[in-house]
């Protein structure tokens, strides 16, 4: 991925869901029940876009990761 890319998803990750935020909050009356989930649900894909293209673990790490942890986890929990 270029660097303006990256710098567009970075842009778009940041403020895409504040402005969904704004754009429900004005158009439903300043009513903050009605703003806050689609706040929510943007922050959340917002979260799995960036987790997607920003991922540097390789799953290698993540699983040895996991043995060490099963592992100690008796040591720690005695």
């Amino acid at each position: 991925m270029s660097q303006m890319n990256k710098s567009f998803l970075k842009f778009a990750t940041d403020f895409g869901p504040l402005a969904i935020f704004f754009f429900y909050y004005y158009n439903s009356n300043k009513n903050l029940s009605i703003a806050i989930p689609p706040l929510i649900v943007a922050t959340v894909i917002s979260l799995f876009i960036v987790w997607f293209f920003e991922k540097k673990n390789t799953d290698d790490a993540f699983n040895e990761w996991s043995i060490d942890y099963f592992f100690w986890w008796p040591y720690i929990i005695l």
